[in-house]
């Protein structure tokens, strides 16, 4: 289902944000030419190690905002 011509059913604005696409895509193009590049310069073995510790900041990120919020809540 295409929803690029549907309104908000509350406010009078598009369903997409637009604004907020023209302000990511460059970024994320960006990134994913850094991405490419360090892909064929740097080992697996390397990429493996990083992508990991990346994952493992965010999960205990994640947990960490969890319980704040769970005992802001209690």
């Amino acid at each position: 289902m295409v929803k690029f011509n549907q309104r908000h059913p509350e406010k009078d604005v598009a369903i997409i944000d637009y604004n907020m696409a023209t302000v990511m895509l460059p970024m994320v193009m960006a990134g994913s030419l850094i991405g490419v590049f360090l892909n064929n310069l740097l080992p697996s073995l390397i990429i493996l190690i990083v992508l990991t510790l990346i994952l493992v900041f965010i999960l205990v990120y994640t947990i960490y905002k969890a319980i704040k919020l769970f005992k802001f809540e209690t």
